[in-house]
């Protein structure tokens, strides 16, 4: 591989991007690149400048450049909110676990209470309650407690433990 094609990989140049620099054509650039013609003398050491700085410069420091305490703030900024938005999310879905805790509790009451009813109405001819709203309440309360079921809390807790 030819060194421009080496230097223009560490700096992320383009092709149009490094032939601008050395003063040459794209297409120069890469008949070069791939060994069927020769830079002008002006372009070789233009690359042979870049190529010598690359192998004797040390990196240079990230604190050193201005710019970077701007990303850095922008970074933190941006894992501040994250953070934020995952304690937001997770207050949310407590307060989902605890509404479903209690819509389950309610209706698995319900079903103990429609059971104790059923075995009133067999022992008792006086003041019976319908079997049809008896038969009502108790779908009614199955239908919510498997929609508000042991599953959909387990759901829930690993999404808050996630």
């Amino acid at each position: 591989m030819k060194a421009s094609k080496i230097i223009r990989e560490k700096l992320g140049f383009t092709q149009e991007e490094m032939a601008q620099y050395l003063s040459i054509t794209r297409s120069l650039l890469a008949l070069y690149e791939n060994g069927r013609r020769d830079l002008p003398t002006a372009a070789f050491v233009k690359l042979a400048e870049i190529e010598s700085f690359l192998t004797r410069s040390p990196p240079p420091k990230e604190s050193s450049r201005p710019h970077i305490k701007l990303q850095q703030k922008k970074a933190q900024k941006l894992l501040d909110d994250l953070a934020k938005q995952k304690v937001f999310k997770k207050e949310l879905l407590n307060r989902k676990l605890v509404a479903t805790q209690k819509v389950y509790d309610q209706h698995m009451l319900l079903l103990n209470l429609l059971d104790h009813l059923k075995s009133s109405n067999k022992r008792s001819a006086t003041n019976r309650i319908h079997p049809a709203w008896l038969a009502i309440m108790e779908a009614k309360a199955l239908e919510e407690i498997e929609q508000n079921g042991l599953h959909v809390q387990a759901m829930l807790e690993a999404q808050i433990a996630s």
